[in-house]
């Protein structure tokens, strides 16, 4: 309720003092409060019940999959660190606004004048997990076109949130969650004890740490997933079959990563140093070729030199007969 009072010359309260109940500021005795939080949780329940109706009607249950993983599970069926803070700031904006309506009722001015009062800082603690979340998606989009191999979760579990696609408690992904979950936590207290100020001023700080939470997360994920992609990864020469052969034997040479990511030119198979025949077209898993001749009789050391990258040896893999 707002409470109008004109002040005497003396600065006393004059007699005439009129108390107004704010327009809109409680319907059918419900706490403005309370109808923004449950147009808020039946927004959300919407949400989750329109895709399995589709589903159900349509008998085509992929939809709901499909939703589902676009809200919280990643394509991997794991719980997104990212899209969680991206949702949890679009929660607390959207239970905002609506308060603010409910609070204003059919007063334009005055929900003009509660709007006016957000501070602009909210747009880094929504930004910063959007921003996050897009390229966080990227990142990983394009090392898994890169190459790199990337498991699918049995389902998606809360320590998800936590660990990174190994199944480790990971410091970033933890920081990147609580620092979060902490700012809005104390940005809806705030505004649950003033809500006719409209939503909280937010610390500098506060918007500092949750921004460079995101940074530190999203440099996480560039690192982490860099080691994980095949242009990132040291090459190594597991087998050669048959491992004893002599001149002019056909030879397979089976390892992992042995010609780095955007190498189009074949590589450089060198045994005992001297250059073999390739045959066929060489993977980063399998290269054929045909034992040189003129090399002496034992143990021959295998090299795979690419056209760009590091070169890739291995002794005791293979044996020259003559």
């Amino acid at each position: 309720m707002y409470l109008s009072g004109a002040l005497t010359a003396g600065g006393s309260p004059s007699a005439t003092t009129s108390t107004t109940a704010t327009s809109g500021s409680s319907h059918g005795g419900l706490s403005p409060l309370w109808g923004a939080f449950f147009v808020t949780a039946g927004i959300l329940l919407l949400l989750e019940v329109v895709p399995w109706l589709i589903s159900r009607f349509t008998k085509n249950h992929s939809v709901n999959d499909a939703y589902y993983k676009g809200l919280l599970v990643g394509t991997d069926n794991r719980l997104s660190t990212s899209k969680l803070n991206a949702s949890l700031w679009t929660v607390v904006l959207v239970y905002f606004l609506l308060a603010l309506a409910f609070v204003a009722g059919f007063d334009a001015s005055t929900f003009n004048n509660l709007v006016h009062k957000v501070n602009p800082l909210y747009l880094v603690l929504i930004g910063g997990p959007f921003a996050a979340a897009i390229l966080s998606k990227g990142i990983v989009s394009s090392a898994v076109n890169a190459g790199m191999k990337k498991d699918t979760a049995t389902a998606p579990k809360v320590a998800d949130f936590f660990s990174n696609d190994d199944g480790n408690t990971d410091l970033a992904d933890t920081q990147y969650v609580l620092f979060n979950v902490i700012a809005a936590f104390i940005v809806v207290v705030e505004f649950l004890r003033a809500p006719l100020n409209g939503p909280p001023d937010i610390p500098a700080f506060l918007a500092v740490l949750t921004g460079a939470s995101a940074a530190a997360y999203v440099t996480n994920k560039g690192v982490t997933t860099s080691a994980s992609t095949p242009f990132g990864q040291v090459g190594t020469i597991d087998q050669v079959t048959p491992p004893r052969a002599g001149a002019g034997s056909p030879i397979k040479i089976l390892g992992s990563n042995m010609i780095p990511q955007g190498n189009t030119a074949a590589p450089m198979v060198l045994i005992a140093g001297v250059q073999a025949g390739i045959r066929g077209t060489p993977t980063p898993s399998e290269i054929d070729c045909l034992v040189p001749g003129g090399l002496t009789a034992g143990p021959c050391a295998v090299t795979i030199r690419p056209a760009v990258g590091d070169e890739v040896s291995a002794d005791g893999k293979f044996e020259f007969t003559a």
